[in-house]
């Protein structure tokens, strides 16, 4: 569309090199600078085992015993040991006459370590072995090793 004057002459197109002024107004906030913590670096052996509960059945109190017996099999605190992950799982058993369905739970851990020496250590002491030996100390089922400690 062109555009005309209120006389209906054709208006005459002009461009400005000028663009609009905006006020702006400028505040300084204080500002405060501070030091993040240093990153963690501590090593961690993970592990995860079965053990034959359902998620129902693997309280707090059997998880606290758990914690405990890992503990013992790594030769560490229990402050050291972490339940990362608990995951119901159900499978199916067959026999020579019916199916069966078996529930068990899968614990994923970790322990920390100092170091990778230290990791070493911790992961060859926590050999299914020596593991539910720890375990049955504690009143708790064998463990099935899903994942070795690495």
């Amino acid at each position: 569309k062109s555009k005309t004057t209120s006389s209906g002459a054709p208006a005459e197109a002009t461009t400005s090199a000028e663009s609009p002024r905006l006020a702006t107004t400028t505040t300084m906030e204080e500002s405060t600078t501070t030091t993040p913590p240093a990153p963690d670096f501590t090593t961690y052996v993970e592990m995860v085992v079965s053990l034959p509960f359902s998620a129902a059945e693997f309280t707090s109190d059997k998880q606290a015993n758990f914690l405990e017996g890992v503990a013992a099999a790594a030769g560490v605190s229990v402050s050291k040991v972490e339940i990362t992950d608990i995951r119901e799982v159900t499978s199916r058993r067959s026999t020579s006459l019916r199916r069966l369905l078996a529930t068990s739970v899968e614990v994923d851990f970790r322990v920390a370590a100092g170091d990778t020496a230290a990791a070493q250590s911790i992961a060859s002491n926590l050999d299914a072995t020596s593991l539910n030996a720890a375990l049955t100390q504690q009143g708790l089922p064998e463990a099935t090793v899903v994942q070795s400690a690495a």
